[in-house]
């Protein structure tokens, strides 16, 4: 269990060392805590922009940083993706879910998570290890009262569930691609259409010379083919009588989940 601290700057939060923390101004308010899960003293800098830098003397404390930043930054997002990919969102908005639900535990990977974990990198799955243990340790600070749910928790009358590693790996409806969608649309597109065409449609990268199948008819391909997909990976709607959330006129700006890594 390792220490840390943290001040306001501007609404900005500084996350610093005990030693930074005795040369603040007097008029910084500084907060030691201890995180259970770090093996030595760590950093998460907080900038004017509210961008996090993280600083830690291993690797898996990093990761550990880095879940517990997300979790304070994005703790709803991630928890609904996470119920929404494993197929848990019955459990805490109602029935209503339950198709949803169905549709993305089809998706689930069911194969030995051992041998999934074993064909990556020998670190991965205690990086993994680490940066759930991060999110868990920003909830478990939200089931203390030592931070504040966010607003949309409230609103619901939900909680945030704790994390495994293995949630990670298996939830695949939160992967930013979109290659089955585009197979449908060519194999739809070349349904009595000329295949010599196809790259007017959409250019392929690398250049491909598109073939059909042998064996496939592309005009078999049924209208519905993608419904449960699409029902198993679509966001999240709350009808207005669950959710109300308030409405702001000021222009929204959308952002990223990128790190850098130095």
């Amino acid at each position: 269990m390792k220490a840390w601290m943290m001040r306001p700057i501007l609404l900005t939060l500084l996350f610093a060392s005990q030693a930074q923390a005795q040369s603040l101004p007097p008029s910084v308010t500084q907060e030691a805590r201890a995180l259970p899960g770090l093996s030595q003293s760590g950093e998460i800098i907080i900038d004017r922009a509210g961008i996090p830098h993280i600083y830690a003397a291993t690797a898996r404390d990093g990761f550990f940083l880095q879940g517990y930043a997300v979790a304070r930054d994005r703790l709803w997002q991630i928890d609904l993706w996470r119920k929404r990919g494993l197929g848990r969102l019955a459990a805490s908005f109602g029935p209503s879910y339950v198709q949803q639900d169905r549709a993305a535990r089809l998706l689930l990977y069911r194969g030995d998570m051992a041998a999934e974990w074993k064909a990556y990198p020998a670190e991965a799955k205690d990086w993994t290890e680490g940066f759930v243990a991060g999110i868990n340790a920003y909830i478990a600070e939200t089931e203390r009262g030592q931070q504040k749910l966010p607003i949309e928790f409230v609103a619901t009358g939900t909680k945030p569930e704790r994390w495994q590693a293995d949630d990670v790996v298996r939830i695949r409806s939160n992967a930013l691609a979109s290659n089955l969608t585009s197979e449908v649309a060519r194999a739809r597109a070349l349904c009595g259409g000329d295949v010599k065409l196809e790259p007017l449609r959409r250019r392929l990268e690398p250049a491909t010379a598109v073939k059909i199948p042998l064996g496939l008819d592309p005009c078999s391909i049924p209208q519905n083919v993608l419904d449960t997909f699409t029902l198993g990976t679509s966001d999240v709607k709350f009808d207005g009588k669950v959710l109300v959330m308030a409405r702001r006129e000021t222009e929204s700006q959308e952002g990223s989940n990128n790190w850098v890594i130095g």
